[in-house]
């Protein structure tokens, strides 16, 4: 099976961004965003709660992302990122 696409929108990067500038263990960070990158690419619904209205959320400490996914054209957008220690 084909994996899905993962787009990060310029929100998420500067969350994404923000939150690496301010962890003590910006490893951690980086670990978790390629990690994420992974599980959505794999099943970004079966990896990943659903919230409403076509939102879903993952957590991968230290990082919860928000994101959408299009079943039909095998996409997913990541929205927004919290920092979550």
């Amino acid at each position: 099976m084909n994996p899905f696409t993962v787009d990060w929108s310029d929100g998420a990067i500067d969350d994404l961004a923000d939150s690496w500038n301010r962890a003590p263990d910006r490893k951690a960070v980086t670990v978790a965003e390629n990690v994420i990158e992974q599980r959505l690419a794999r099943d970004p619904v079966g990896n990943a709660d659903y919230m409403k209205e076509g939102l879903y959320r993952l957590y991968e400490p230290p990082l919860l992302v928000f994101d959408t996914v299009d079943t039909v054209q095998r996409s997913v957008e990541v929205v927004q990122v919290e920092y979550r220690p």
